[in-house]
């Protein structure tokens, strides 16, 4: 589905930190297009009039060779996420230590046994720290001996660290963890991103829709997506066609990518899931987004993340 007339949206969802508005999206922007000479810039910037905050703007970017007119939003959440202590962060990071090691990926079990060996290092540090030998002085009194420069120097260590780890664990701890007082965060955070998707959907203005998630921004992108297509394929009263035979080829495909050797290539997958959607948006089908994008995305460890071991993830 192309042509002079085809129009897209792409929705950027960034990652944890303490996000200024647009500075995510418009660095992306800038990456990904190409500028045509002095005279035409790489997007033009207007008012976002789709999103629920007004400190937004929407990027559009004219048609070029095989890239149709795009128009650039950005789910912008980290306004949503406040009131985050140290309390949120080691409660997190306690349910992640505190697991068999069975249950975390082999790809993460050494930096989790790393982790594990500087803590209890750090423990018995502390531990000789307060309860010095017999004659011999605390190193805590030796500190307080030191120059104002190295008491500085801690200090401001203390606070790089502190700040670090509101700021931006902070995010993960609490979007990642579904303790009740998280409960309120997430669901707005979701809710947000899903009125943002079924407006583009109900503009009429689009003929195709790409997520974009970064960091946290691929988890909070998931949970967005499969709620926003539960609410339209609920709502959607056109009649089904008989998509059996392509789906089918669809999941050989899928299946064929997985087996030793591979009996398929992603480019064989994807041209058959485009296929599928463009069937379905002949039949009159309302759904639009087409790809989902991630990078650093922590869905690649959803069993630590995301679950409580692979058993519990696969269950689920």
């Amino acid at each position: 589905m192309s042509g002079p007339e085809f129009r897209q949206a792409v929705v950027l969802i960034h990652g944890i930190g303490e996000q200024r508005p647009m500075d995510t999206l418009r660095g992306f922007a800038n990456a990904i297009l190409e500028k045509r000479n002095d005279e035409h810039p790489k997007f033009w910037s207007r008012p976002d009039l789709l999103n629920d905050t007004l400190e937004l703007r929407t990027l559009t970017s004219v048609q070029t060779g095989n890239r149709p007119r795009t128009d650039y939003y950005e789910y912008y959440w980290a306004y949503l996420m406040t009131g985050t202590s140290i309390r949120h962060v080691l409660h997190w990071l306690t349910s992640l230590f505190l697991r068999r090691p069975a249950d975390v990926p082999p790809r993460l079990r050494f930096l989790w046994w790393a982790s594990w060996t500087l803590f209890l290092a750090a423990a018995v540090l502390f531990v000789k720290g307060i309860l010095p030998a017999f004659g011999h002085p605390s190193p805590w009194e030796a500190l307080e001996k030191k120059s104002i420069a190295l008491s500085a120097a801690v200090s401001l260590t203390l606070s790089f660290l502190n700040f670090f780890t509101l700021y931006y664990i902070g995010d993960a701890a609490r979007y990642l963890n579904p303790e009740p007082e998280n409960i309120s965060i997430r669901h707005d955070i979701r809710q947000e991103g899903i009125n943002l998707l079924k407006k583009l959907h109900e503009s009429k203005l689009y003929d195709r829709i790409v997520v974009v998630g970064h960091s946290l921004g691929s988890v909070i992108g998931y949970d967005i997506l499969k709620y926003c297509w539960a609410e339209l394929s609920a709502a959607d009263r056109t009649p089904a066609l008989d998509a059996r035979p392509i789906l089918r080829e669809l999941e050989e495909t899928g299946a064929g990518l997985h087996s030793r050797p591979p009996l398929a290539t992603v480019e064989e997958f994807r041209k058959k899931q485009n296929a599928f959607w463009v069937q379905e948006r002949r039949a009159g089908k309302p759904w639009l987004v087409t790809d989902f994008i991630t990078a650093g995305s922590p869905l690649a460890h959803a069993e630590l993340l995301l679950a409580s071991g692979r058993t519990d993830l696969e269950s689920r």
